[in-house]
């Protein structure tokens, strides 16, 4: 499986929500929406709601176009963490038992 395109933007949700959707498919899809106030990311394959519990902090959206389907069962890992995720994992790597950084 090879990595054909990669696409990403920094967004801010509007009302809990970021939308990612075909341009030539615009309308909503509810049933979608809905599902991804339970699920955190729902879609129906032209249309992708993601639900944020913080309404007013910037989200990065990256989208990865692959050359085949992944197989069933198969997970993908993330290339890379985030800035906010590369300062938790540091810190907790030099934390001591009490929770008090080395």
């Amino acid at each position: 499986m090879s990595l054909i395109t990669e696409y990403s933007i920094t967004a801010r949700p509007d009302r809990r929500i970021v939308e990612v959707y075909d341009a030539d498919a615009y309308l909503g899809d509810d049933e979608a929406l809905q599902q991804s106030r339970t699920q955190v990311v729902a879609g129906n394959g032209y249309h992708l709601y993601l639900h944020s519990l913080q309404p007013d902090i910037e989200v990065q959206v990256t989208i990865r176009v692959w050359d085949t389907p992944r197989s069933p069962g198969q997970t993908l890992r993330a290339r890379s963490l985030s800035p906010w995720n590369q300062r938790r994992a540091s810190s907790s790597s030099t934390s001591s038992p009490s929770g008090r950084r080395a």
